[in-house]
């Protein structure tokens, strides 16, 4: 009786162990596989479960789609670095890199960060994708040295093209904002209306009341340009409403100044912001054509 038993589970055990190495091969092949060929491998499991009448045929692929998505990554990486391969290609790899990432509004992570770093201070690779490389990095919220080190080197250098000054504007924080108040109060006037609006953005959402005077100078000062004087005055009352500012007698004093200026642009950002401070609705009179110059100069024009 035992010698049938015995013969039983020598049986059982052969199959499974005949199971595990089919299905350790199985996967070994699935891994070797480019993402073209498991893409394909995935198309054909998917077709024959719809053939035999199955349901929820999208989850038996679901897990093995994330994994042809790594590897396609994988080969992407691999052509991004490759020297020999042509600019063209290298930058593509990176855009079609780039996209796969941002799957289900992914931000970019530390590990990604670095590797676009890697390809941005690389010289020896083309301008072109390390412009690419620099214009990815910049847009990462990530509280790292190099990519603090990095907004800066963009927002100060005065010859970096205002997309790139844009991005690094756009996730400036608190953290990184240390010793640039001078060039962010100058690029208020920056001829790009788009670098302009990012600034005024950047220092009302995470300035604070120690710049409030040095905006209320540029406010002040009638030989500065229009467009830097009322975005002075809007930066201005996001500090005050972010900071709950009740009151101040001096800034009411310098503000109550402006409230006759001939310009409606620094009329009506000054009545804003003494509304937020005195809780006393302000009235200003406007004609239609100067609401036009105040959306226009304030806004949208480059110059």
């Amino acid at each position: 009786m035992k010698k049938p038993i015995k013969i039983f589970l020598i049986i059982i055990l052969s199959i499974i162990a005949l199971a595990s190495i089919y299905l350790y091969l199985t996967r070994l092949a699935w891994q070797g596989l480019s993402a073209e060929d498991k893409l394909t491998t995935l198309e054909s499991i998917y077709k024959k479960c719809q053939m035999r009448g199955k349901e929820n045929c999208e989850s038996e692929i679901a897990d093995r789609l994330n994994d042809v998505i790594g590897t396609q990554k994988i080969e992407l990486i691999q052509i991004i670095q490759d020297v020999n391969k042509s600019e063209e290609n290298r930058i593509f790899a990176l855009s079609m890199f780039f996209g796969l990432s941002r799957g289900n509004n992914q931000l970019i992570t530390t590990q990604e960060a670095d590797f676009y770093y890697s390809i941005a201070i690389e010289n020896k690779n083309p301008f072109d994708l390390r412009q690419l490389a620099y214009s990815y990095l910049l847009g990462a919220q990530i509280d790292d040295e190099k990519i603090i080190a990095l907004q800066k080197q963009m927002i100060t250098n005065p010859d970096v093209h205002p997309d790139f000054k844009t991005k690094a504007l756009k996730n400036l924080t608190a953290t990184s904002i240390d010793g640039l108040g001078d060039v962010l109060l100058t690029d208020l006037a920056n001829p790009d209306s788009g670098v302009r609006l990012k600034t005024a953005n950047a220092l009302g959402k995470i300035g604070g009341p120690k710049q409030i005077p040095r905006l209320m100078a540029i406010a002040l000062d009638e030989t500065n340009d229009l467009t830097s004087r009322s975005l002075a005055l809007l930066t201005i009352e996001d500090i005050v409403r972010k900071n709950n500012i009740d009151d101040s007698d001096e800034l009411v004093m310098d503000l109550e100044s402006l409230l006759k200026h001939d310009e409606y642009t620094i009329r009506v950002a000054t009545a804003d912001i003494l509304e937020l401070l005195t809780d006393k609705a302000q009235e200003i009179k406007v004609a239609p054509d100067e609401i036009d110059d105040y959306i226009s100069n304030t806004f949208l024009g480059d110059y």
